[in-house]
């Protein structure tokens, strides 16, 4: 009679089945329990982000509606102020980590909502990249005169700085450049570092009656485009082309008549040849980074009366120059731009600044420390003295100050300007040793 039992080897044959059957089992119910968990997180996160979305309705006046804007709220204060309790059973509320922050972020017209461990409140996201906006100092702002456009004041210490290839993906030629103002449209304003070379703003002789333009000096032309891409107030000049600064002086002001071609500088930025010069976007790789867009082009006054015209404010100032506009590639630096881009409290206007200003304070807007924009020697902006034909503003680079007096066939520094496509992403930290490069690209560093 044999004895009841198992012999060793059946018992290695059922540890070795069992062992099977858990390899086969066991992950499964890991993966259940571990999603279960991630349930319950996500979950959490849920009613967390739903409980920001009512402390939002409720605080609504504490939030701009600009697009990338960035906006913290702390956990602390959604369960302080009973937002969470509301969702949450007390019990539950032990298990939230208060240190944490709900991260909102302005997009497409409504906010993105993420719980984070950190987050820059009130600040800007755009293109891959996140910048603190300042009230003081130096750094991003946002802008006095366009609630949705956000301008770099200050030295030259300030992160600003980007790097873009003018040469190709064989021969790469990286150049620094500055950012002017990160705009309403999505797109990134810049500004060469370095001058590209002396230049004339219009030649002599350029646009003469002889060409079909009346109102232009043979000496030379103030006004930037021609008669078909400059608009005044958002609507084509028409037949006859008034370039003055104030409105109400458009239909009596006698220096009118019609603008057939553009500058010779406006040519010899934008791939156009003239006189056989070759042109320097035609010698650059720019291309695949410019976007078409308007420019602020219109002539600047520089006398200050109280009487006539009121005080010359920046307001005032950039709201009367962006009455006539040209749409291109490659343009100029506005003089106001000079002037945002001071912290200096004693830089309100152009004036302030102004060559013929008598209580000019050392010129408050070109002093080194409150102008990220470096000064070599004169400099050519965008604009037209309102009231010449063939006269420009200048940025002065001996005394730093804003001329007006230059005949626009002089030779000046010449800076381009245009304005980044908003679907760029940038990498790096903005500054002058790790300046922002594009994501991407065959040919970066």
């Amino acid at each position: 009679m044999k004895k009841k039992g198992f012999t060793l080897i059946e018992l290695l044959g059922v540890v070795i089945i069992l062992g099977v059957l858990s390899l086969i089992a066991f992950p499964p119910l890991l993966n259940q329990i571990k999603n279960a968990k991630q349930g319950i997180k996500d979950s959490t996160k849920t009613l967390i982000i739903d409980a920001a979305k009512d402390y939002y309705e409720d605080n609504t006046n504490n939030f701009d509606l600009i697009e990338g804007m960035t906006y913290c709220i702390d956990i602390k204060t959604l369960t302080d102020e009973n937002y969470l309790n509301k969702n949450l059973k007390n019990e539950n509320l032990n298990n939230i980590d208060t240190s944490k922050k709900v991260k909102l972020i302005y997009h497409n017209e409504k906010f993105n909502y993420d719980v984070v461990d950190s987050c820059q409140n009130n600040s800007l996201t755009r293109n891959n990249i996140e910048v603190p906006i300042v009230t003081e100092d130096s750094g991003l702002y946002k802008s006095t005169t366009d609630h949705d456009r956000f301008i770099y004041r200050g030295g030259n210490s300030i992160n600003n700085w980007i790097e873009l290839n003018e040469g190709t993906e064989e021969t790469p030629n990286y150049v620094k450049y500055r950012i002017i103002s990160f705009e309403n449209d999505g797109t990134i304003k810049v500004i060469r570092d370095e001058n590209i070379g002396r230049y004339s703003w219009d030649k002599a002789g350029n646009r003469t009656p002889d060409n079909g333009n009346t109102y232009c000096d043979a000496t030379g032309c103030n006004v930037w485009g021609n008669q078909d891409d400059t608009l005044y107030n958002g609507e084509p000049l028409g037949d006859i082309f008034h370039y003055s600064y104030y409105s109400n002086m458009i239909l009596t002001n006698s220096s009118s008549g019609t603008v057939s071609n553009i500058s010779t500088l406006n040519a010899f930025l934008n791939s156009m040849t003239n006189d056989s010069t070759v042109s320097w976007q035609s010698a650059i790789n720019l291309d695949k980074y410019i976007v078409n867009h308007k420019f602020n082009v219109g002539g600047v006054y520089y006398e200050y009366n109280s009487d006539t015209y009121g005080d010359k404010g920046l307001q005032t100032e950039k709201k009367e120059e962006s009455l006539f506009t040209w749409e291109g590639k490659i343009g100029l630096p506005s003089i106001t731009e000079f002037v945002e881009s001071s912290t200096n409290p004693n830089c309100t206007s152009i004036y302030s600044n102004y060559g013929g200003n008598p209580n000019h304070d050392g010129w408050p807007c070109s002093i080194d420390n409150y102008n990220y924009k470096t000064y070599s020697y004169n400099q050519w902006s965008i604009n037209a003295l309102s009231s010449r034909k063939n006269q420009v503003w200048v940025f002065n680079g001996s005394r730093g100050n804003f001329g007006q007096w230059d005949n626009t066939n002089n030779n000046y520094g010449v800076r381009p300007a245009f304005y980044l496509n908003p679907s760029l992403s940038l990498i790096g930290e903005g500054s002058e040793a790790n300046p922002y490069r594009i994501v991407g690209e065959l040919w970066k560093k």
